[in-house]
This record gives C-alpha cells, structure tokens and sequence, in this order.
C-alpha cells in the first residue's frame, strides 16, 4: 500500500522548499534518494516530482 501525508512548502528568498513527511520518505516505495537531482514539472495543476 502507498503511503500518505501531508508536507509543507516554505518559500525563502525565491526557492521553495518542498517538504516530504518522514513515514512517506522511509517507504521502500519511495523513489527518490537523498541528495539525487529530481525533475519537477506542473501537470494540470498537479505537481510532479520524478526521480531519474
């Protein structure tokens, strides 16, 4: 099952920072790796985020 939460999004000094909850991080699921470069794109008002 994918796991669900709620993050934040803090915009400082024009970059915003898209916080990811922990248990939605730490999901083998989970497909993005610390410190990996990720492409981020809006998508009929949906943001995605995708790992290489």
């Amino acid at each position: 099952m994918t796991l669900k939460g709620k993050g934040k999004v803090h915009i400082v000094d024009n970059r915003a920072y898209i916080y990811v909850p922990v248990k939605v991080a730490a999901d083998s699921q989970f497909p993005i790796k610390d410190k990996q470069i990720v492409e981020i794109r809006i998508e009929n008002k949906k943001i995605i985020i995708s790992g290489d």
